[in-house]
This record gives structure tokens, sequence and C-alpha cells, in this order.
């Protein structure tokens, strides 16, 4: 019976669980070497995934020391994946059975074979194993043992002790040996022996002889008959018996029983046949493998369409609330094909349906899918079905290996019936600029007082004591509005300054109503100021008089209450020009270089936008937001407010999103990329010496109302802006009007250009050539206020002119 292949194939039975497609079948099992001429042998298979093989090259000899990579298996169409190829030698697993069967008899002594046989069978047991059995058979002189059916003159001897089996040996050589020649009844006992030991093990008998069978009761046909029924085995021959060719029946025995013979010509030839027989018994490696499971799967349908349909109340015509939205997936239930290739048993299986928000549906089970598997959809929440896009269909199978194959279908894609849209904003980045401001502030000389009243408003700042004049400085402050709310405590201290300067303080009303005539209100007014400066900052009585008249000499109009309101008041007056002199002071503010953001939303919206929601926002909230009816123009301005720089650059990046809802109640928000916010710091780049950013601000103070003509005060702090202009060769000067919000607007928009005008003309005088260059001007009327017009010194400081120079310094000062 041949068993060998090379190209040939070994038939294995496997179960093939394949799932629609694949029917249980048998398979044929092909093993070979990537080394061309080996021959592999299937000696045993052991399990459905691990083989014991025995491996020789063109000369039948044995091939040593393959590895996994070296084997292919394949099975049809299926190729094995190797997991490990392990000489029998280095393994534990699989134990080897032998039957040695060794000629004592006297001729060996005479022959001196005695000591190379000893030594060559020493060899021989070098290559046993714990595990391995060793059965040694010898020839007996008087005893006799019964196998078979027969009573047979030998001896036998088990164990898995080498040194036990080395002194057996020893023992039938130099105590034992016999006169007589029983090889047939030894071989017939081994092969007793050989059907105890198991058949699914490797087995091995060896038949040394040095003469041929001469005395013994069984016959050459006994013993071959005796391999009959016995299963596979190998047996190998060593023949020293006294003649040229090899034994014709030792020979017959061995090949008809997957094995060989060796001629000994001299005892010197021993030692090394037994070394080829050693070698023959260790070219055996036990390789495992599995065949990857294979699969595959479909789903149907393969696009899922999820519209909308908007109920509207019948009566009214309008579209009702959110709740009444209907939305309507036409399938809800995937059907499944998985179709799985696999060699083994298939041990469990995972189904998952999932969208980019997460599973969207499972199922599980043991064993085999089914053909076909029918999968619901949950239609709960159909928004965040259609949110979620396609859905991934994805198929775990395990086998009973521990093998897993993921097979993933086409994605299902997902149709959802909705607006879309895009936005961009511009600019793309903010720079937010702290700049060295110097301030030249007006002094207003006003003090204004509620309707019928002559206490001061608590907004004007009072020192509680005259131990806290000794601390103040006008210089502390910064904006123009912060100055003036400390006019009573700046005029106190120059007055301390300039011991000469004396102060009038005149009382004023509205002269109606109940003010109409009430000149002791008036009076009462300016004695409250003037005990003020008595009081707290210790000025002598004869340098302050309180006067007092109806209406002031320059009256705001009477026709509107905010024109009243401004005729209530106390006029400081002083023949010291310093008293009234304009406040300096230097601070730091940011400025932004651009102050809208400009959003272009692109939207599709097929049922219509009915409102819609611009923002901005960074990390401490929102910044701006602008929000609208109907569809939105193609460019959005949303303005950042002034006073929020210091928080845009604490809170880094401003987050750009636009909000729409169509007329079924479809909402999408549209993000843009984020603005980044750009900040120089003047600070830090006056501690590193680099150039940095002054503007120094001035305020013509004050027109009167309805007023463009440049007071002689003011003429004189145009000529020193005039001085610094022409210091400051690469300084800029923006000159800008402005009014109050009495009136009309488009007369307040050209009194304010008349007093720009006037200003750049007496820069111009003044500075005696060509300024174009280096001015500029222009007049807002009452937009873009420099103060909110609801009391009656911001209306006062907005009947102004602003000269604003700007030039770079560098860190060194200035």
């Amino acid at each position: 019976m041949e068993k060998r292949i090379g190209g040939i194939f070994v038939v294995l039975v496997c179960l093939l669980f394949t799932v629609q497609v694949f029917a249980s079948a048998d398979a044929a099992l092909q093993i070979k070497t990537v080394i061309s001429g080996n021959t592999v042998t299937v000696e045993q298979i052991l399990s459905d995934d691990k083989v014991l093989l025995s491996v020789t090259d063109a000369n039948n000899d044995p091939f040593l020391g393959l590895i996994a990579q070296d084997f292919i298996i394949s099975s049809g169409e299926r190729t094995a994946q190797i997991i490990s190829a392990q000489p029998i030698s280095e393994t534990l697993e699989v134990p080897r059975n032998f039957v040695l069967v060794l000629d004592n008899s006297y001729s060996m002594f005479l022959s001196k074979a005695v000591e190379p046989l000893l030594t060559g069978v020493d060899v021989f047991f070098k290559m046993l194993r714990p595990i391995d059995r060793m059965q040694i058979v010898v020839f007996s002189k008087k005893e006799k043992v019964t196998m078979g059916g027969r009573d047979l003159r030998v001896r036998s001897f088990e164990s898995k002790n080498i040194v036990d089996l080395k002194n057996f040996v020893i023992d039938a050589y130099e105590k034992s040996m016999t006169d007589t020649t029983v090889l047939y009844e030894a071989m017939y006992a081994g092969l007793q022996l050989m059907q105890e030991m198991p058949e699914n093990e490797p087995r091995f008998m060896v038949v040394m002889s040095d003469g041929e069978d001469i005395n013994s009761t069984v016959n050459a046909q006994m013993v071959m008959e005796a391999t009959e029924g016995l299963g596979r085995f190998h047996a190998y021959g060593i023949d020293y018996m006294p003649k040229p060719e090899k034994d014709k029946f030792l020979t017959a025995f061995a090949e008809g029983n997957d094995g060989e013979t060796w001629k000994a010509t001299t005892a010197a030839n021993l030692v090394p046949i037994f070394e080829s027989v050693a070698s023959k018994v260790e070219h055996y490696y036990i390789v495992r493998y599995l065949f990857p499971t294979k699969g595959s799967l479909t789903v149907s349908p393969t696009t899922l369409t999820i519209d909308e349909v908007q109920n509207f109340d019948a009566l009214g015509g309008k579209t009702a609330s959110e709740a009444s939205v209907v939305r309507q997936m036409y399938a809800s239930t995937l059907t499944l094909h998985p179709t799985v290739d696999t060699a083994y048993n298939i041990d469990h299986w995972k189904l998952t349906v999932a969208n980019s928000l997460g599973t969207v549906a499972s199922e599980s089970g043991n064993g085999s899918p089914a053909v076909e598997i029918y999968l619901p959809l949950k239609t709960d929440d159909i928004v965040n079905m259609a949110r979620g896009g396609d859905l991934m269909v994805t198929m775990e199978v395990t086998d009973d290996k521990g093998q897993t194959v993921e097979m993933n279908a086409e994605p299902v894609k997902v149709i959802f019936q909705r607006t879309t849209g895009s936005l961009g904003v511009s600019p793309a980045k903010l720079t937010i600029e702290e700049i060295k401001t110097i301030d030249s502030s007006p002094m207003l000389g006003y003090i204004y007082f509620d309707e019928g009243s002559f206490d001061i408003p608590t907004r004007y700042i009072r020192l509680a004591s005259r131990d806290e004049t000794a601390s103040f400085d006008e210089t502390s402050f910064g904006d123009t509005m912060e100055k003036y709310y400390q006019v009573l405590n700046i005029i106190g201290k120059r007055l301390i300054d300039h011991p000469e300067a004396t102060i009038i303080l005149m009382g004023c009303n509205t002269n109606s109503g109940p003010e109409k005539g009430n000149e002791k209100l008036s009076l009462r007014r300016a004695s409250a100021v003037r005990d003020y400066f008595l009081s707290i900052w210790g000025i002598a009585p004869e340098r302050i008089r309180a006067e007092e008249q109806n209406l002031p000499d320059k009256p705001s109009s009477q026709r509107t209450e905010e024109g009243k309101a401004e005729n209530r008041r106390v006029e400081i007056l002083s023949d010291v020009p310093e008293i009234l002199a304009p406040i300096r002071s230097t601070y730091f503010v940011t400025k932004i270089d651009s102050d809208t953001l400009t959003f272009q939303p692109t939207i599709k919206a097929l049922h219509g936008i009915a409102n819609w929601t611009a923002t901005a926002e960074n990390r401490s909230g929102i910044v701006a937001t602008i929000s609208g009816q109907a569809e939105p123009p193609a460019e959005i301005q949303l303005p950042l407010e002034s006073d929020k720089l210091n928080e845009l650059v604490a809170a880094g990046y401003i987050t750009v999103r636009m909000a729409i809802e169509d007329s079924k109640g479809q909402q999408l928000i549209m993000t843009a990329m984020p603005v980044t916010v750009n900040f120089i710091q003047t600070s830090q780049r006056l501690a590193q010496k680099q150039d940095y950013r002054i503007q120094e601000k001035y305020a013509l103070i004050l027109f009167d109302f309805d007023s463009d003509a440049i007071s002689v005060g003011n003429e004189e702090i145009v000529t020193k802006i005039v001085s610094r202009i022409k210091e400051l060769t690469q300084a800029t000067a923006e000159i800008v009007g402005h009014t109050d919000n009495i009136g009309k607007e488009e007369y307040n928009i050209k009194l304010s250009e008349r007093r720009a005008l006037s200003v750049y003309r007496l820069l111009g005088a003044i500075f005696g050539e060509e300024a174009a260059n280096r001015i500029r001007h222009h007049g807002v009327g009452p937009y873009e206020p420099l103060y909110n017009n609801a009391t009656p010194e911001a209306r006062a400081f907005n009947r102004t002119v602003t000269i604003t120079l700007e030039y770079m310094a560098t860190g060194e000062g200035t």
C-alpha cells in the first residue's frame, strides 16, 4: 500500500460547513514542501488541524531542519495557514513505539561483532524520548513464552529507562547468548508485541540478524501472515549475515512494511547502520495548520430613502408644530445574505449595523447563521438615522478553532430629503493690537443736576475725607468719561497746585416748569459744589464765588428734554487757564483691525428657509449674534463689540456658526473654519525693546450747541498738535467730527463735517504747507458716538472733534 506523496494527494475526510453555497463534502489534503525533490509522507492524521509527516530527499534519505514556512498544505481551492512545524524530537506530544529484535546467537561472539553492536544500540537508544516505548526481543536458551498461540524461545523486555534497556542488551550478549538461531520466532514475537501498541501512534520494528534462521518452529510465511491486520508500521532490517547479498526474506519483510534493509558486511558497519536507522525515526514533523475561514455578505435594499412630510393647519393655513412633522423611511428591514466558507464548525456569529452616530441594530447567534437574515431597523428616531449617514453592515463569524472572519457588505446609502449648506467667513484672521495711548481729554467744567434737585448726583466721584486728597493723581485715569466723573477732585487738586487761582461757580436752571425763574435753586446748586471744595479740598472761601442765574449764557435747546437736562448745571469758570486745561494721561487700549465678521452662507433648502441665527463664540461664550427670518442675504455683517476685545484676546479663536430652520422644521447648523485671533501686546514689546504703536488723542471741547466755531482755548490745542505733527515726521493725523443725537440726522452729519473741516483748515493754516498727505478729516454726525447720549455730559463730549496722531516708536521709549 503506497502512502508517500510529493505531488500526490492524501484524502482527509473533513466536514465542511459552508452557508448557502457549499455543501458538506470530503476534501483531499495535499501536502508538499517548497524544496524541490522532497517527498512528504503522511504518517498519521492526528486531528483536523494537525498531521504527523515524514520528509525524505530524492535519495530517500531523511530531510531534517524544516520549519513552518517550508510546508504548503492545501485542500481544493483552500490554502492552509501553517501554524507550526515541530520535529518529533522536540515535542512530547506523540509517543513512538519500538520493537527491537536482536540476534544474540553465539556467532556474534565468534565474528567479534558484540562490541560494535552494543555501541550501535547505544547510539540508537540516544534518540529515545521519555514518552517513547521500547520492547526488546532476544533469543532464549531455556525460556519459552507463549505468544500468538505458539511457544517461542525468546525473551522480551519493556522499559522507558535507557539504562535499564542497555543493561538488558548487555546481559543478552554477555551472559545469555544462544547456540541456536530462532530469528523467525523472535520476529513473530515482535509482531505480537506490535499488536499491543496503539495503531494511531508511530510504530517501528528493527530487526538485526547475523545469520539465517535455523531452528525456529515458525517459518517465513507465518511471519509475513502475522503482519496482516496490524495496520501501518515501519520495518527496518540490519543484515549481518555471512553472504554478500541482502537476505531476501528480511528485505521483503522491511520493504513490505514501509521500511528498508541495510547490509553490514563487517562488524564495523553496525554502528553507522544503527545511526542511519536512528535518523529514519527522527525525520518526522508534527505540523499544525488552519484553513482560514472566509466569507462574504450582501444586503438589500442597497439604498434607504428618508423623506419628510409637513402637516398643515387646515383652518389657518399655517404650518403646525414640530410634533406634526412626519419623517418616513420607506424600508425598515434589512435582508442579509451571508456566505461562509469554512473547513470547520461555526461556533457563533454577530451581526452589526452602524452609522456615524453608533449602532443602529444588531443580532447574534450560535452555530451556523441562516441563509437569509431579516434585521429590523428602529424607526422611532428617523432624524438621527438620517444624520448618521450611510449604514455600515458587518458580520463576524467565529469557527470552533477560534478563527474570526469579519465580512462587510457594501454600505447601505441613506438619502435624506433635507436642507444642506455651507458657511464661509471673512476675515479669517483678526488682529487685536495693544496701543499705547497718550490722551489729552478736554475739561468739561459742568456739573449736571437732576430736575428740581441741588444734590450732586452720585455718578460724580467724591472723596470721603481730606486725608484721601494727598494721594490723588489726575493722570491715573483712563478715557475721557472716567476723567470727567473725577472733575470735582481734578479741579480741587488744581486749585491746590495753583494757589493764585480763583473760580466762579455759576448755578443755572432750565427756567421752565418747576424750575421757572428759580434762581434760588441755581444758587443752592452752586453752593453744593462750593461746599465740597471747602470741606474736602480745604480751599479758602475767598477763592470761590457762587453765583446764580436761570439759563446758561449758551444754553442748549429748550425744545427737547435732553436740552433741558443740559441746562440744569453748575458752570465752573476760572481766570487761570491751568484750572480748566485738558487732562493728560497715558494708558493702553486695544484696537481690532476689523470690527465686523462677514458671513457668506450657501444654502440648499428644498422647502424654503423659515428663520436663521448666526453666532460667533469662543471659550468664554457668545461674542456676537444676529438673526433673521426667511432667506438670509448672501453676506451677513456681524459687528463685534469694541468693549469685548480683551475677552476676544483671552478666549482664543472664534468659532462661527449659522443655524437655519426650513419651513418643515428641519434644522441645519453650519460651521465655518475658526477665525484666528492674533494679539500684538505692546507692553511685552516695550519690555523687549521692539517697535510698538502709539496714538495721541485730542478732543476739542467743546463746541457749543449747534456750533462749528473753534474757541480760543481750542486754537491753542490745535497749535500744539501742529508742533507734534512736525516733530513726528512719520505720524498720520485723523480728524473726526461728531455731534450729539439731538436734531435731525442729516443736519447733524453736515454739522460734524463742518466741525472737522474747520479744524482741518486751522491745522493747514498753522502748518504752513500741504497737509493732505498726512491729515485726513471727515464727519460722522450722531453715528459712531464717542459716548452714550443718555446723559448730558455724554452729549456734551459728543459735540466735539477728535484728532488722533498715530505712529510707531521703539521699545527704548518716547
